[in-house]
């Protein structure tokens, strides 16, 4: 779990500014709309709504199932849903941190919202390319036998939701924003560059392993959140870019 001290972002990037404050209730507002989203979930689960629980799965899930069935809107949606309690508390945790480091950052709310949404559907397609180059596009046929019963087949759906890729994404372009920020991950503190090189380094080791964890969608928004900054925000203030070009103009 990630949290940013607020004396370190004052001392970075001094006084709040309108802009900032906007942002960061632009950061509010996207907690709500996840806190929307699970709030549904958690209803279904609690009063056994199998109709509501069914469409959930068909618009706030992304899979190959979605997809073919077309459900494109679910690149999106699913970036936006959480239907574990953890794992909701902890990914907006994150992206108030991350948000935070944004904000102070200078980064406007219309640039945080293109951010989102993009890191949400490009992490989404790196998850679905994952799933087709290991075969798991059309689901993994299952045969179970129970005793003095006659076997039954089902078919294992491969989807996901959350809104992880979005943070590895605002985590990388944070990154290269305020590389030196400090961070608490877990209880160790440490600069949020080292923290977002072990994010990344952990879903690397662990994409090609047997997991429940999105690691191909973390790694496709960690590549658009470095992606964007080249891109947009390689000249705003004096993160890894400015670092860059001092050192090549002192060589």
């Amino acid at each position: 779990m990630s949290y940013i001290y607020d004396s370190d972002i004052r001392a970075d990037f001094g006084p709040s500014t309108v802009n900032s404050i906007w942002t960061r209730r632009t950061v509010l507002a996207i907690i709500g709309l996840n806190t929307a989203v699970f709030g549904a979930w958690q209803y279904a689960s609690t009063y056994k709504d199998k109709q509501l629980k069914e469409w959930l799965q068909r618009n706030f899930t992304v899979s190959w199932t979605n997809i073919n069935q077309g459900r494109y809107h679910t690149l999106l949606t699913s970036a936006f849903s959480h239907n574990q309690p953890m794992h909701f508390i902890f990914n907006m945790v994150t992206l108030h941190a991350f948000g935070s480091v944004l904000a102070s950052s200078a980064i406007n709310p219309s640039s945080l919202v293109v951010m989102s949404v993009s890191f949400g559907v490009l992490s989404s397609c790196a998850l679905l390319y994952w799933l087709k180059s290991k075969g798991l596009d059309k689901g993994k046929r299952q045969i179970r036998r129970g005793f003095l019963q006659r076997p039954t087949q089902s078919i294992t759906i491969y989807s996901g939701l959350g809104a992880s890729g979005i943070l590895c994404g605002l985590g990388a372009a944070a990154t290269c924003l305020a590389p030196f920020q400090r961070m608490i991950l877990a209880v160790i503190p440490m600069p949020l560059f080292m923290c977002t090189a072990v994010f990344f380094a952990v879903d690397t080791y662990f994409l090609n392993k047997e997991s429940q964890v999105g690691h191909a969608a973390h790694l496709g928004g960690s590549v658009a959140g470095f992606a964007y900054y080249l891109a947009f925000l390689r000249n705003h203030g004096n993160g890894v870019w400015p670092m860059l070009r001092r050192l090549v103009v002192r060589r």
